[in-house]
């Protein structure tokens, strides 16, 4: 189990909003996995290399999701169930789940 204080610097999601490595020491490496997020959401990231390396999310009873951009400036690439659904942009951004999604979040690529 990952102390409290411990978890708030990875990952918090307070405010029904997701942010991750919020307070991590800025060139330091990290990961974590399966975290519980309000809302019923299990929520997994890596950070390598000062970038958000990808998130990845588990709705458990399926409601609206608010995500702190981790890559400012650049849109977002959703995935449902390991396939294509949208791009996100902005700030902040709200998306559905449904029950037992799972939900993958990447920066969209140059095409």
């Amino acid at each position: 189990m990952i102390p409290c204080t411990l978890q708030e610097m990875l990952f918090q999601s307070y405010d029904g909003v997701l942010r991750f490595f919020p307070c991590w020491p800025t060139g330091q490496d990290a990961r974590f996995g399966t975290l519980r997020a309000a809302g019923a959401f299990l929520v997994s990231a890596d950070l390598s290399h000062c970038t958000v390396a990808g998130i990845r999310t588990a709705s458990e009873k399926g409601c609206h999701r608010t995500v702190q951009n981790p890559w400012p400036g650049k849109p977002i690439r959703l995935t449902r169930n390991q396939r294509a659904a949208e791009t996100l942009t902005g700030e902040r951004m709200t998306f559905a789940t449904t029950t037992g999604e799972f939900i993958t979040l990447a920066p969209q690529s140059a095409e």
